[in-house]
C-alpha cells in the first residue's frame, strides 16, 4: 500500500468515525428529549431539572454560590420595584 492510498484509507476511516459518533449523538440528544418529555408528563418541571443536572455535572458549590448571588439580585430588584 502506498503512503497516499495508507492517507486515504485512514481519512476515509476518520470520516466513517466521525460520522458514526454524529448519529449517536444525534440519537442520544432524542433520548434525552424523551426523558425531559417524560419528566414533564409525571409533573415535573424540566427547567430545575436541567439546573440539577448541570449542578450535578459540575461543581455544586459554585452553583449554590451562583443562585445565592442570583437570590440577592432578585431581592435587590424587587426593593427597588416594591
Amino acid at each position: 500500500m502506498t503512503n497516499i492510498e495508507n492517507s486515504s484509507a485512514k481519512l476515509k476511516d476518520i470520516i466513517n468515525l466521525i460520522t458514526s459518533l454524529e448519529d449517536q449523538k444525534k440519537d442520544c440528544a432524542e433520548r434525552i428529549k424523551e426523558a425531559y418529555d417524560n419528566a414533564n408528563s409525571e409533573g415535573f418541571d424540566p427547567k430545575p431539572l436541567k439546573e440539577v443536572i448541570k449542578a450535578i455535572k459540575g461543581d455544586v458549590e459554585e452553583y449554590k454560590h451562583n443562585q445565592d448571588i442570583i437570590a440577592i439580585y432578585l431581592d435587590t430588584l424587587i426593593n427597588i420595584k416594591g
